[in-house]
């Protein structure tokens, strides 16, 4: 016998394309911008990283700031694989007996 899906489940399976196409673009224009950044800064001469600025916390170097955003990048990276074994977790939990 087929199942028929329901109308909520319908548009939950849409919804779950429609994340998973979001994530996969904006995954993707992180690559992008990631490739780009280091196109423009390979290439720039060792005292280049020594200049300041200023930031929120006062005067940064450019290789403090670029430590600063690598950093906060893999703390991202690190919320998303918390967040995923924890719903692999919820997930067997639900399906056990």
């Amino acid at each position: 016998m087929a199942r028929v899906a329901t109308a909520r489940q319908c548009l939950q399976l849409d919804f779950g394309r429609q994340h998973h196409d979001a994530v996969r673009r904006h995954v993707e224009k992180f690559r992008r911008l990631r490739a780009d950044n280091y196109d423009l800064l390979k290439d720039q001469p060792e005292q280049a990283y020594a200049r300041t600025g200023r930031y929120t916390n006062g005067t940064v170097s450019l290789l403090d700031l670029l430590r600063i955003f690598a950093e906060h990048a893999e703390k991202h990276v690190q919320q998303i694989h918390s967040a995923r074994a924890a719903f692999k977790e919820f997930k067997a939990a639900q399906a056990a007996p």
